[in-house]
């Protein structure tokens, strides 16, 4: 259709043929899971927002083009398709063999579950407005994608409150962090939340570039230009 448009796309080598799809439909302002299997000639779409988060945290004018869209995730591991969303912590999880959605939403005692708005005046009116605006969402929390650890039969997923100082930084939208908490929260592999954790070393980077192996996280952080690893043993 001529309003949507594909957000994101992957393939998982457990299905041959397939194809899974992030589809953002501008028209609604609502995001959907897709999924394509060649050999058999369907497409078959789930429901991966039934609380329209995506349209909640969408800033700007919902009637036109000119909005901020928010991040949604989608990563595969074993014979699962995961979609979660950066200002809520609910996630999906399809089991494309047997088509079946799971939702899973859980409370945690550190965390906030999803992120309050702002006010609707913030969200249409100018630039600057909008730019407060994602600093006040990202100052709440900023959810993570999640990720499988095969040595500890665990997923992990990041998250991060942030806070922006003055200092404008070129080619970005948003000015230098001032500081930020980064979170770590663990998952047994049935998708049972088990723990959630700070990581104080990690002071001022949001939710940095990571990757997980061996029942550790691998972090990019950026130090003085320099680019390093940092590595969580969990």
């Amino acid at each position: 259709m001529a309003h949507e448009r594909v957000f994101y796309q992957m393939v998982n080598p457990n299905f041959q043929e397939q194809l899974f799809a992030i589809v953002i439909n501008d028209q609604s302002n609502s995001v959907s899971l897709r999924h394509l299997n060649s050999s058999e000639n369907f497409i078959k779409t789930y429901n991966i927002d039934p609380n329209e988060n995506y349209k909640t945290y969408t800033l700007g004018d919902l009637s036109n083009y000119n909005h901020w869209d928010p991040k949604v995730h989608i990563t595969s591991d074993k014979d699962h398709i995961i979609v979660s969303h950066e200002y809520a912590n609910d996630f999906y999880v399809l089991y494309p063999s047997k088509d079946s959605l799971i939702a899973i939403q859980y409370e945690s005692t550190l965390l906030r579950s999803q992120v309050n708005p702002v006010t609707d005046g913030d969200m249409v009116n100018s630039t600057e407005d909008r730019k407060n605006a994602l600093k006040s969402f990202q100052s709440q929390i900023v959810y993570g994608s999640l990720h499988f650890d095969k040595k500890s039969n665990q997923y992990f997923r990041l998250s991060a409150s942030i806070r922006y100082g003055d200092k404008e930084r070129e080619g970005y939208l948003l000015p230098e962090i001032d500081r930020s908490t980064l979170y770590m929260s663990i998952f047994n592999e049935n998708f049972d939340h088990l723990s959630d954790q700070e990581i104080p070393e990690i002071k001022k980077s949001g939710i940095p570039k990571h990757f997980i192996k061996d029942g550790a996280i691998w972090m990019f952080l950026n130090s003085e230009d320099e680019m390093s690893f940092v590595r969580v043993q969990f």
